[in-house]
């Protein structure tokens, strides 16, 4: 049986961002899917460590669930860049910051 991100997962980005703006769980699990694999594998080019790029990764897919509301619209249009360019910038940024010892708890977890 299909479920409704396996139906939006056809969608194209642009679509997917105004419903995830719109805050379709749906549309963000798409996404994560259709760019997980260009996320991790960018994340790794920036870290170079498998564990430093899941952690990178996961940092950025989470952000860019918490602040939906202030991705550009920008990528909401049918002429808009591809959305992984976003997902690069979010990773580039937490990359700039983060410290060796964020990547040991990253999630402030004890």
């Amino acid at each position: 049986m299909l479920t409704p991100s396996h139906i939006k997962g056809g969608l194209p980005d642009f679509i997917l961002v105004a419903e995830l703006k719109g805050d379709d769980e749906d549309a963000y699990n798409a996404l994560v899917i259709k760019h997980q694999d260009f996320s991790n594998n960018h994340a790794f080019t920036l870290t170079k460590d498998r564990g430093r790029a899941l952690t990178l990764s996961t940092l950025a897919f989470r952000h860019i669930w918490r602040s939906r509301h202030m991705i550009p619209d920008e990528f909401m249009s049918c002429v808009a860049p591809p959305f992984w360019i976003y997902i690069a910038k979010v990773l580039h940024a937490y990359f700039d910051v983060l410290k060796d010892v964020d990547y040991d708890n990253p999630f402030g977890e004890d």
